[in-house]
């Protein structure tokens, strides 16, 4: 029942990769920020029904950014 969401911002994550992809000088991007986006948005969506809209703003919500920086430490 939940694939459409799912798909959604998998279809959006490669959207975006393609982008970053034709943006970089040196065809390397950070993978791991993308695969970060993509899993909150997923999860937000998932859990709050909306997402963190990491994706669409190529930016982590300040939220998850705070929780990350304080897992981090």
């Amino acid at each position: 029942m939940q694939e459409a969401y799912v798909q959604k911002y998998i279809d959006l994550f490669i959207s975006c990769l393609d982008e970053e992809l034709n943006i970089a000088q040196n065809g390397v991007i950070n993978a791991v920020k993308w695969f970060n986006y993509l899993t909150t948005d997923i999860i937000g969506e998932l859990a709050f029904g909306e997402s963190f809209g990491g994706l669409e703003k190529n930016e982590m919500h300040p939220w998850l950014e705070n929780l990350f920086g304080s897992l981090k430490i």
